[in-house]
């Protein structure tokens, strides 16, 4: 697991991932569950970058909105990861076989994620 900032990130925080379009149940607007099946990957941290601001980042893709806490109760470890540009970067891992991980992630998913649409690209 990686060693993150001396920042802890708190089970009240709330953590942001952007979905691509693709990645969306078909007719529906439901993240598919593999977005969280994967024993690492990168979140931003609301309490140091806005929804709005991280939407208008990542735009088009839409972005999940789920609280640290969330993650650690269905089995994740969560981590302060600030990256040059980014200190809101965080780290979402856990080291289990992949069935497990496919249950997390449905769990993650079904039960915490909130899915916001993304900004708009303006031409």
């Amino acid at each position: 697991m990686s060693s993150g900032g001396t920042d802890m990130v708190t089970d009240d925080e709330w953590l942001l991932r952007w979905i691509p379009v693709a990645q969306l149940v078909p007719g529906e607007f439901q993240v598919q569950s593999e977005m969280f099946r994967k024993p690492r990957f990168s979140v931003d941290r609301e309490r140091l970058k806005s929804l709005e601001r991280f939407k208008a980042e990542n735009a088009p893709h839409h972005v999940a909105r789920f609280l640290a806490g969330s993650c650690r109760q269905v089995g994740y470890e969560v981590t302060a990861d600030p990256i040059d540009g980014n200190e809101a970067h965080a780290v979402v891992e856990a080291s289990v076989s992949q069935n497990r991980l496919r249950q997390m992630a449905r769990e993650l998913r079904d039960n915490y994620v909130t899915l916001h649409r993304g900004a708009q690209i303006s031409e």
